[in-house]
């Protein structure tokens, strides 16, 4: 375990489970279930990590993060769920908002993970961040000319830029993060 954000997350996984009432197999082996969106093999890794450090077994099951919301909310209180893993700001608001997480108390993820990367209610617990990048043709475009989001707001860019969706989450959440540093007039006028 050398690399420090698998040693954030094994940390993250080990002291977030604390809340969780663990299940028992047929085996009386204890066991957790994790929903996850990701698909990283590292993952994958960290669990085995975790069952070889702790002799508990964890149960994946992988999903797109809506579809693992939904069946939480379907599931409700009858979940084998004892773990929510999915990426991006906009998803774990709307868990939040689904009300399919509960509150963690755990001074360990409070003493490691920065309080702009938790929830207020201690419900989610970030463990990464992602990098919004421009990727631009070098042939069309000079690293000078294009350096901020903001920048795409000039008339040279229309018709240029290729982009997802406004429906996209990620899309929502940039325009969520450029509001709380812009502001809502500045916002509205990149949009």
């Amino acid at each position: 375990m050398k690399h420090p954000i698998m040693i954030l997350s094994l940390i993250a996984l080990v002291f977030s489970l604390s809340a969780c009432t663990f299940g028992v197999d047929s085996d009386s082996e204890e066991n957790i279930t994790v929903y996850s969106d990701r698909h990283y093999d590292s993952d994958r890794d960290l669990y085995d990590m975790f069952e070889e450090e702790t002799g508990i077994t964890v149960n994946l099951v992988s999903g797109e993060a809506d579809r693992l919301i939904n069946k939480l909310e379907n599931e409700g209180e009858d979940t084998p769920a004892d773990v929510l893993i999915i990426a991006d700001a906009g998803r774990l608001h709307r868990a939040k908002e689904a009300d399919v997480l509960k509150s963690v108390e755990s001074s360990t993820l409070e003493s490691n993970i920065p309080e702009n990367l938790r929830d207020v209610d201690d419900q989610w617990f970030g463990l990464t961040k992602r990098a919004r990048v421009l990727v631009y043709h070098p042939d069309r475009v000079s690293e000078n000319e294009l350096t901020t989001y903001e920048a795409l707001e000039d008339e040279e860019w229309e018709g240029r830029v290729v982009t997802r969706s406004s429906t996209n989450i990620y899309n929502q959440s940039l325009i969520a993060s450029l509001y709380a540093i812009n502001g809502e007039n500045d916002t509205s006028a990149f949009i």
